[in-house]
Formats: C-alpha cells, structure tokens, sequence
C-alpha cells in the first residue's frame, strides 16, 4: 500500500517494499495498470475482473454496497500477474487500485 501522511508526505508501506523488492520482481519486465477516477464508479471492480479472470482468484479488491468508499490511498495487489506479449516478452504487472475522488468524507 502507498500511504500518505500529513507530515511524512507519501511513503511505502512495509508490505509494498517487500513486495517490489521480491526476487520474484527484480529480475523481470514490470507493467502497471492503475485506475483512477471519481468515487463509487467501478475502479475496484473493474480491477477484480482483471484479477479473477487472469489468476483465478477468489478475492480481489474490496467492493460495498453504500456510498461509504472501500479503498483508501493506494492498494498493490501481492500477486503480480505474469503475462507476455506478442513477441514473446514476459512481463509482471502490478495491478494498482485507488481512493475514489470526490468522496464525502475525503479531506
């Protein structure tokens, strides 16, 4: 996760340091997909799809049925998906999922 604190500014959190410092990620090709966008409007549950079709998860990111927001800040997904491309690259993508803008209760 990627915090943020009024008088530490934007830092990792320890389990985002792992995991980008991993074995698994230093020696590989790595792609992002990050959404962004107001609150309540898909963006976890768009990142979920991506999630559970490409690794079979039965988790994802959290969703809810009100208007309070799920996510805070910036969530890393700890399990890089591995795909390759046309040319045969392999790549891990992180898959980055965001606070909504606009909530209520966001300062």
């Amino acid at each position: 996760m990627i915090c943020f604190d009024k008088e530490k500014g934007f830092y990792l959190a320890p389990e985002a340091i792992e995991l980008l410092q991993s074995e698994s990620l230093m020696n590989s090709k790595i792609a992002v997909i990050a959404v962004a966008g107001k609150y309540r409007t898909g963006k976890s549950f768009l990142l979920n799809r991506i999630l559970l079709d490409k690794q079979g998860n039965t988790t994802g990111f959290g969703v809810g049925p009100t208007i309070n927001p799920c996510t805070k800040g910036l969530w890393i997904w700890d399990k890089p998906i591995e795909i390759e491309n046309n040319s045969g690259e392999k790549y891990k993508v992180l898959i980055i999922d965001s606070e909504g803008i606009g909530a209520f209760n966001e300062d």
